[in-house]
């Protein structure tokens, strides 16, 4: 008797970074082997990290001239939103999914889920990053009063996406106890990466083993331009000259990139790319990794073989990133580069001892954790 896989509609919305549809899709990844997952977005960078086997719905996006064109509304019209809802109704009547997932935001960017949240009947799961950012983002955006009641409501869980060790979101006193009731401490939801993948991906780019490798990427590019701006700068410095480099721009990069439609181009040393969907296998196969202190990024960065860490604070006025590399930095050779113009003289400087990843007993494993934790909601359910 062929048994039916429950369906699990996982929202990302429109944000300006890859973090929180990464997230999704990471959760997608492991799910697919006991559910049917479908990931709903507006990201227009979807295409480009999907992993195989999982289907999404590419929903138009909040900035795009879209809806000028069709509905002659801004993009902050209620019209809009309405015509958003429409189509996430009809994908919930016609998919009709057993769980909700959503990430950072419950009721979604313009409260598109407002409704559905509300009304439609499922198990509902919130997931929230470990850093989440300022004072401000935390009261004035995520737990707002009308999002605290949703969780309170209809939310089964909160799936904190981090380990308490880095992150204690407990010892918050701007989010409600109440709320803080549904957390579940899950840990860092990031790829699984073993030696034999590592060792095949190093022989994509590497002649030898006395090679090095040299990645640099700025996540989802979103004010990361002079990070990539000054990668690329060092990779022609005469002492990178025997480096292999990698630099990735990142999807939402301001940087020109004139290569279409190739994601990749090679020029002596440097592999340039504007986005990857394996970049967290480069980072964690790399000798050094240059990158930005995103969540996606650091903790794809600290896992995989011993390396050197560089870590550069983008100036974020929600905080988070800075925030990213001071906690990592207590239990994982992370450096932080604060000026760039410090960069190559911070690298020469460390590089002359061998790398060490600090053994650490972080959690890793919020794919996992996530999918045990449903499966084992939707059994005491059943037996109820």
């Amino acid at each position: 008797m062929r048994i039916e896989k429950q369906r699990v509609l996982l929202f990302a919305y429109d944000g300006t970074g890859l973090g929180h549809v990464m997230r999704l899709v990471k959760i997608a990844s492991e799910l697919k082997k006991d559910f049917v997952p479908l990931i709903a977005t507006g990201h227009p960078a979807i295409n480009n990290i999907i992993q195989d086997g999982i289907e999404f719905i590419r929903l138009p996006n909040f900035q795009s001239d879209f809806f000028t064109k069709t509905v002659n509304e801004t993009p902050n019209s209620l019209n809009v939103h309405k015509f958003r809802n429409n189509i996430l109704w009809y994908l919930l009547k016609t998919f009709k999914p057993h769980i909700l997932i959503t990430d950072f935001l419950p009721s979604g960017k313009k409260n598109e889920l407002l409704d559905l949240i509300m009304n439609y009947n499922c198990i509902k799961y919130f997931i929230i990053r470990g850093e989440i950012g300022s004072s401000k983002l935390i009261t004035d955006v995520i737990f707002t009063k009308r999002n605290n009641e949703l969780i309170r409501k209809y939310y089964k869980r909160v799936f904190v996406a981090c380990d308490k060790q880095i992150t204690n979101l407990d010892n918050m006193d701007l989010i409600p106890d109440f709320i803080k009731d549904k957390f579940l401490y899950v840990g860092y939801v990031a790829y699984k990466v073993n030696q034999q993948t590592i060792n095949e991906v190093r022989k994509t780019r590497l002649l030898n083993h006395n090679e090095k490798w040299i990645v640099c990427s700025a996540g989802g590019g979103r004010l990361g331009e002079e990070l990539i701006k000054k990668c690329i700068s060092l990779s022609k410095q005469k002492d990178f000259s025997n480096y292999k480099f990698d630099i990735i721009q990142g999807y939402y990069s301001n940087l020109p990139w004139d290569n279409k439609p190739y994601s990749t181009v090679v020029n002596k040393n440097v592999w340039l790319s504007k986005q990857l969907s394996n970049l967290h296998l480069l980072h964690a196969a790399a000798d050094i990794v240059i990158c930005s202190g995103g969540y996606n990024s650091i903790t794809e960065a600290v896992q995989g073989r011993d390396k050197f860490i560089f870590s550069y604070s983008v100036q974020d006025k929600y905080l988070e990133q800075q925030r990213n590399i001071k906690d990592f930095k207590r239990f994982f050779p992370v450096e932080q580069i604060t000026n760039l113009e410090n960069l190559e003289e911070t690298i020469q400087k460390s590089i002359t001892v061998s790398p060490k990843l600090k053994t650490s007993n972080i959690d890793f494993n919020g794919v996992d954790n996530i999918k045990e934790t449903i499966l084992k909601d939707i059994q005491d359910a059943t037996n109820f």
